[in-house]
This record gives structure tokens, C-alpha cells and sequence, in this order.
């Protein structure tokens, strides 16, 4: 607890946006999945920009978000990180532009299944920024609450 308070309290300074935005995505009840996607797609931008306010391309912050936590941890939810951000850019296009289902570029598996994983992969990043260890985080991957993302990551991300 010596070290997670502090980093707690600096994570929860410079990321606040962020920070909230995972934890009210957390608790999220709604069953409408198109609003969980672009509460998830808005909070990889706030979690980066608290974490790194220089000015990057939507992408550019989705892979860096990536490459906080350990590799292997993320490895298990996403693959290919190249290819989940270009789906996530996609998706967060199509909501914030209101396109038509037809008129989406993400396959709708694909479309159904980037939720899970991503919400995921942000709390590895708050785990990292908190110090937490690279085996907690492949344990939360492997056995515990994110393996159901790890399984739809690794059969729909690759």
C-alpha cells in the first residue's frame, strides 16, 4: 500500500478524466453496446492525455496506451496492436459521426467483441501506472476478471 497510495494519488491528478471515465465504464449497467464502445473509445483518449498531454494522433495514443502495461499481459488481450488500433479509430469514427451499421468499416464481429478487450487493456495501464506487477497483471489476463477479454481478444484481434 506504501507505494499504490502515492501512485494512486499521482495517477488520479495528472489522468482524473481518465481515471473516472475506467471506473464509471466499469460499472456501467447499460446493455447498449454502442455506448459502452464510444465511453471506452473516449476514455482511451482522456487516460492519454492525463498521462501525456503532447499532441498525438487518436492511433498514435491508442498504441502508446498499449505499451504501458506488460507486453505479455497485453499480448493475451491484444495480439496485434496495430490492428486493434486501427478497429478502435475506426469504431470511435463511425460512433462520433453517426454512421449506419451498414456504413461501418469494422467487421461487426469484430465491432461486438473491441469493448471487452479494451476496457481491459486500460486497466492494465492503471495497474502499471500504479506499480502493480507484471505477473498481477498476466494473473487479471489468465484466471481472473479480464480472461473473458483475453478469450474474445485472441479470437477476434489476431
Amino acid at each position: 500500500m506504501g507505494t499504490v497510495l502515492p501512485a494512486w494519488h499521482t495517477l488520479n491528478t495528472s489522468a482524473v478524466y481518465g481515471v473516472q471515465s475506467i471506473i464509471g465504464l466499469l460499472r456501467e449497467t447499460s446493455t447498449y453496446h454502442e455506448t459502452k464502445l464510444l465511453g471506452v473509445c473516449g476514455a482511451i483518449e482522456a487516460l492519454h492525455r492525463g498521462l501525456d498531454p503532447g499532441n498525438r494522433t487518436y492511433r498514435q495514443r491508442c498504441e502508446a496506451l498499449a505499451a504501458i502495461p506488460s507486453s505479455a499481459a497485453v499480448a493475451r488481450i491484444i495480439p496485434d496492436i496495430a490492428k486493434w488500433a486501427d478497429y478502435v479509430v475506426k469504431a470511435r469514427n463511425s460512433l462520433a459521426h453517426g454512421d449506419e451499421p451498414k456504413d461501418r468499416s469494422v467487421p461487426e464481429d469484430v465491432w461486438f467483441a473491441l469493448h471487452g478487450p479494451t476496457l481491459a487493456l486500460l486497466v492494465l495501464v492503471l495497474m502499471a501506472e500504479l506499480g502493480i506487477s507484471e505477473s498481477a497483471q498476466i494473473r487479471a489476463v489468465t484466471h481472473g476478471a479480464f480472461r473473458a477479454a483475453a478469450n474474445i481478444g485472441t479470437a477476434l484481434l489476431n
